[in-house]
This record gives C-alpha cells, sequence and structure tokens, in this order.
C-alpha cells in the first residue's frame, strides 16, 4: 500500500497518518513494520523516501 500510493511521499506522514490510511491502530503498525523490516516505522518510511530519490536521480533526463 505505501510503494504503490506513495504515501512516503509527504514528509509530513506521521505513524498515526498511515495507520489510520491503513485501517489498522498505530500500535499494530509499528510492531509489524517493526517485526517485519526490523526498523522503527520512522526509518522505513525514510528509507522508502531515499529509495524513490534513488530512483528518480537514475532516471536519464535527469543525469545532468
Amino acid at each position: 500500500m505505501i510503494a504503490e500510493q506513495k504515501l512516503f511521499l509527504n514528509p509530513e506522514l506521521t505513524i498515526s497518518e498511515f495507520a489510520s490510511i491503513s485501517g489498522v491502530h498505530a500500535n499494530v503498525l509499528s510492531q509489524v513494520i517493526n517485526s517485519v523490516e526490523s526498523k522503527l516505522c520512522y526509518y522505513f518510511i525514510k528509507v522508502k523516501q531515499i529509495e524513490e530519490f534513488k530512483g528518480v536521480v537514475a532516471l536519464p533526463e535527469n543525469q545532468k
């Protein structure tokens, strides 16, 4: 969901907003991310933002 909708591009995205959009309680979402990704939710979102940036920078039109 986060990757498809690119929710992580919102620089002010909070765990509460992410949980609300996902339809789960913030504590549950945080626990799932911690256990599956071995990261805090904040870092999970930041990693997704960095991955998106790397993809944009790698495009041929952005090589100059």
